[in-house]
């Protein structure tokens, strides 16, 4: 089985935007905030309110913009493609890569869109004007793209077993130019790196990676915090919970593990999957984590206690590939050659 071929049935996820989030994480505790929708997404049930028709092409990665209102989809079409919750249309396309496109993200303040494919090049979009504003040609191909809370960074993972970080101003140099430089090169991964996300307060980014890992690193110092061990298969699913305590990790050995950001000590295993898990997302209260994979399920666990809560088969036969959830904590999205809309009551 070539390289490729085997690559093919990996996801990397674009994680949303983390929220603070006030919590205790000792002894599994956590106290929630409810979110904009009003109640605790623990409280509630998901329900499947809207199917939007996707084609032939397999959606990878989703991301919701800032304001809930527009989804971001990547797939293996090689564009990026902009839809409308409420009536379920496509708004724009972002066309100019040349291969697969593995992840997605939007910027914090919603103005600018990232996408990382295996055409080794990371683009970054203005979904206002559907124009790529900037095209980064990197040296291996690109599985995994995250924007920092703040704003301030972007990264991506890649096939050569770097993390890459830029800096990107927040506004455009002489001539309407993007400025964005590289400015950190995070190296210890032993195999490719698959997925990124931010803690909140911006000082560090956990990765997950084909060496069945969890690395959690200090942006400034470029060092390797906490190699994270404990899966037994591809870790390609990764999240700081949104008070950043904590991380979750999911692996194709079927678990999700949650662990302490601080000693870098496994806090509990989730089990359930009965295939390989291919997303995870916690909810912007941090009250639940989301989980879907190659059994086509998604389910929802209680963060606090580790508590299943949801059931959902969805994507049968197919798989899960793209999980998120909405900023203002009222809907969730999943994909697969089509995209659900589901919503919290």
């Amino acid at each position: 089985m070539n390289k490729l071929y085997f690559y093919g049935l990996i996801l990397a996820i674009a994680l949303s935007t983390a929220f603070s989030l006030p919590g205790q994480v000792g002894g599994g505790k956590m106290t929630a905030k409810k979110s904009l929708s009003g109640k605790l997404a623990s409280s509630g049930q998901w329900h499947d309110i809207k199917s939007i028709k996707g084609n032939e092409y397999l959606i990878r990665a989703l991301a919701f913009a800032p304001d809930s209102k527009t989804l971001a989809s990547a797939s293996d079409e090689k564009v990026v493609k902009i839809w409308d919750i409420a009536g379920g249309l496509e708004l724009n396309r972002l066309d100019g890569h040349k291969d697969n496109i593995w992840s997605v993200a939007f910027s914090p303040d919603g103005k600018m869109i990232a996408s990382g494919s295996f055409d080794r090049t990371l683009k970054l979009w203005d979904p206002a004007k559907n124009k790529l504003i900037l095209n980064l040609k990197r040296p291996a191909e690109i599985w995994a793209v995250a924007f920092s809370p703040n704003g301030r960074m972007l990264a991506s993972g890649d096939t050569g077993c770097t993390i890459t970080i830029f800096d990107v101003p927040t506004s455009t140099a002489k001539g309407g130019q993007l400025d964005v430089r590289q400015t950190k090169i995070l190296q210890g991964h032993s195999a490719d790196v698959f997925s990124l996300s931010f803690s909140p307060d911006n000082k560090l980014i956990a990765s997950g990676s084909h060496d069945n890992t969890v690395k959690i690193w200090d942006i400034e110092s470029e060092e390797c915090l906490h190699t994270l061990k404990g899966h037994r298969h591809l870790t390609y699913a990764v999240a700081f919970s949104p008070d950043g305590k904590m991380v979750a990790s999911g692996s194709f050995d079927k678990t999700i593990k949650l662990w302490d950001v601080e000693t870098g000590e496994e806090i509990r295993t989730l089990t359930g999957h009965e295939n390989q898990i291919r997303a995870i997302a916690f909810s912007p209260d941090g009250s639940v984590i989301a989980s879907g994979g190659e059994d086509g399920t998604i389910k929802i666990w209680e963060t606090a206690t580790g508590k299943r809560l949801q059931n959902i088969t969805v994507h049968v036969p197919s798989w899960v590939h793209g999980l998120a959830f909405s900023p203002d904590g009222k809907f969730m999205a999943s994909s697969d050659y089509q995209i659900k809309i589901w919503e919290l009551r």
